[in-house]
């Protein structure tokens, strides 16, 4: 499995547009397969204490996002979102501050969104 690891703010791919997701890039960003993809997502994500990643946070220029496995947040399910797409959002902020790994200093209030998005079961 590839190593992966969070990229500076200051990275330009962090603020990059990201293609959509096909099974193609995974060999071409040295990666087997989804869930080899999947497993090093989450590995980074734990490994800094986060509760969601996206790949370009790791500099990998593809659509995909990987949340939860924390035992205290939904009964610590975990999930892999392929091309996931927010298709609403509340008119009110949520009154929950969240932070980001690459901004570990920066905390908002957000949105509750609803997306759509292909899943890929998890084996972690």
């Amino acid at each position: 499995m590839r190593e992966l690891k969070l990229i500076p703010p200051n990275d330009p791919r962090v603020r990059s547009a990201i293609a959509p997701f096909t099974d193609d890039m995974l060999k071409e960003e040295g990666f087997k397969d989804r869930q080899d993809l999947t497993e090093a997502m989450f590995l980074v994500m734990k490994k800094y204490g986060g509760i969601g990643l996206t790949c370009n946070q790791v500099g990998l220029p593809f659509n995909m996002f990987v949340a939860g496995g924390h035992p205290s947040i939904d009964g610590g399910k975990a999930i892999a979102m392929y091309n996931p797409m927010i298709i609403s959002s509340s008119v009110e902020n949520l009154m929950m501050k969240e932070g980001c790994l690459t901004y570990p200093f920066l905390f908002l209030n957000i949105k509750i969104v609803r997306v759509i998005y292909k899943k890929h079961t998890l084996t972690v």
